[in-house]
């Protein structure tokens, strides 16, 4: 676990615009329609349209409908659009999401009651993009609750996959004192790695452009 001084350098998005509800929903199907982004075709920015009647997520064994309240804009978000990963179409994008269980599934992928209705989670899997999402339940993670979730859904992306990098992928060859060159440094995930690989006492060298040296000067990543 990393010191809550490490500086969050993740983009969300608030899903208040969409009017969410504020009330639990009994764990059958849902009937009525949501809010959502979705892709009908790939390419552009300009391939994101609301949508105010899309279909809810019909609950389905193994897993929940969680009534989303962030959602975290990653670069793989792209990927999805263009096409470059693939998805069928259409789809409602976004990769990473937090709120409140509505409802879930009654099998045994929850027989030890890990998860229950109004639970605040976090979870990454596509349509983040979206007033519900139908998530698996193995995807969840319940949100502590001396942690805010606008910060929980903001590092679970970038926040793993920097501390994956800064403790397991070097497999033990940096000590501390050593000197580390971090590339790219100037973007969301490698703000992340650099500021705890100071905290693990290694000396930080990152490479960033010119645009983004201001911002990684103030987050203290270099």
């Amino acid at each position: 676990m990393f010191p809550t001084s490490v500086k969050n350098t993740s983009v969300l998005i608030s899903l208040s615009f969409f009017a969410l509800h504020t009330y639990i929903y009994p764990s059958s199907s849902l009937s009525y329609n949501k809010k959502a982004v979705v892709i009908n075709e790939l390419g552009g920015p300009e391939c994101l349209k609301l949508v105010h009647n899309h279909p809810t997520p019909q609950l389905r064994p193994g897993h929940a409908i969680i009534q989303n309240q962030y959602a975290g804009l990653n670069f793989i978000d792209t990927y999805f659009r263009k096409g470059l990963y693939k998805a069928a179409l259409p789809f409602v994008p976004g990769q990473e999401g937090g709120g409140t269980i509505l409802a879930i599934s009654s099998d045994d992928t929850n027989n030890d009651s890990t998860f229950q209705v109004g639970d605040v989670v976090v979870y990454g899997t596509l349509g983040a993009y979206a007033q519900y999402t139908l998530v698996p339940v193995t995807q969840l993670v319940k949100v502590p609750q001396n942690v805010s979730l606008d910060i929980a859904v903001s590092c679970y992306t970038q926040g793993l996959t920097a501390h994956y990098l800064t403790t397991s992928v070097h497999c033990g060859m940096l000590q501390t004192n050593d000197w580390c060159l971090i590339y790219s440094v100037g973007s969301g995930t490698c703000q992340w790695a650099a500021q705890m690989a100071k905290i693990q006492g290694y000396k930080v060298i990152g490479t960033c452009s010119q645009s983004k040296a201001a911002a990684v000067k103030e987050v203290g990543a270099c």
